[in-house]
């Protein structure tokens, strides 16, 4: 038994370089070493592709199919996760409007119940100066004043609870995508101060604090409660307001970038050079879409940028997608999130098909690398 302990781990290992080698050798005759002939200008020239370079080059090709079906599920999953998040505020909205209505109904008892303390106080000392027998009387009339009292206190802190689970929630959905606006590189405080200033991004329930304020004393806590709500109301609309123009989806459905953001060398001269976006390369007449909604203020030639759309999505937030095929909108033109612009080419100065993508804020280039992590990261979120 010893002897065979020791012989069945070397007969696996041969098995194993048995197999590695006819894997590799049927590799190597599918792809064996071509060359291809590439003639412009009257001159003909020869490329060759090794077998290592065709290994690699499928290799790449499989993993972004991979990334392109993965993209895609998460966007449907995130898309389904939105609604089904909108449709929890909305309950949540209803379920606010019941307990404001309670609310008020409970001032309106509480103003009935301490009329009536006033009306029986005054009742009890007539009473009481005609005929002393009535104090016991009294003494149960207070006793029902005090138990009215104490439910009124109990309803004015049931109240103030639920406000501020309401504050909490909507705090913790706007920290989320605080967070989410943040990772892409822009300031979320000057992008909510845009949308506050141009009067979008605000709504929710009216949540009246004019009682509560006119005496602290009969409402403690509740002042604050309403006042925090309120805030974080107008908190959470403002952001959903700037996440909806964010681009945070890719302007093609599947592909690969060439060339990265920030330094890189010149693919005409090999200079070291700035660029301010990144190029995704897809097949020629690729759909291109519009990464969030907003105005097409360029669509036409723009000398090193070929055909090109630049697109105002509001509060300072512009992208550009050059080297366009063939342009699908007009300046002017709204356009919503997705909606195909344009056909992927190689105008201006291109080296073969591709999109030269930015997206720009106050006039300042930013990695759109980052949109898209964080377009990912929501998703998973």
């Amino acid at each position: 038994m010893a002897v065979t302990s020791h012989i069945l781990p070397a007969q696996s290992h041969t098995s194993f370089e048995e197999i590695r080698q006819a894997a590799a050798a049927w590799l190597d005759r599918v792809f064996v070493p071509r060359e291809v002939i590439l003639r412009a200008g009257g001159q003909v020239s020869y490329l060759r592709l090794s077998s290592r370079t065709q290994k690699l080059a499928v290799l790449i090709i499989g993993l972004v199919l991979a990334w392109g079906l993965f993209a895609t599920a998460s966007y449907v999953v995130h898309r389904d996760w939105l609604a089904a998040q909108d449709r929890a505020i909305a309950n949540h909205e209803l379920a606010y409007r019941d307990l404001e209505s309670e609310f008020k109904r409970a001032l309106a008892d509480q103003a009935r119940l301490e009329a009536e303390m006033a009306g029986l106080n005054l009742s009890l000392g007539r009473e009481i100066d005609i005929n002393g027998a009535l104090a016991q009387q009294r003494e149960a009339l207070e006793g029902r004043v005090a138990g009215l009292q104490q439910r009124l206190a109990g309803l004015r802190e049931a109240h103030r609870g639920v406000i501020e689970q309401f504050r909490e929630l909507a705090m913790a959905r706007a920290d989320a995508i605080e967070n989410t606006i943040a990772f892409t590189g822009l300031d979320a405080h000057t992008l909510v101060a845009s949308v506050a200033q141009s009067n979008l991004g605000k709504g929710g329930p009216l949540i009246p604090i004019r009682e509560a304020a006119a005496d602290p004393n009969r409402y403690p806590g509740l002042v604050d409660a309403l006042a925090g709500l309120n805030e974080q109301w107008d908190r959470l609309f403002a952001l959903q307001e700037a996440r909806r123009v964010l681009p945070l989806t890719a302007p093609l459905g599947q592909f690969w970038i060439s060339s990265g953001y920030g330094e890189r060398k010149d693919p005409f001269t090999g200079e070291p050079s700035y660029h301010d976006g990144v190029d995704l390369v897809a097949p020629l007449g690729t759909g291109i879409r519009a990464t969030a909604p907003g105005r097409v203020v360029f669509a036409g030639k723009r000398k090193r940028y070929g055909r090109m759309i630049e697109i105002d999505h509001g509060h300072g937030i512009t992208t550009r997608y050059a080297h366009l095929g063939r342009i699908l909108v007009k300046e002017g033109e709204q356009v919503e999130r997705g909606r195909k612009i344009a056909t992927l080419g190689s105008s201006g100065r291109s080296t073969g098909p591709h999109v030269h993508y930015e997206i720009r804020s106050g006039g300042k280039a930013f990695n759109p690398v980052k949109f898209l992590e964080a377009g990912a990261r929501a998703l998973e979120g």
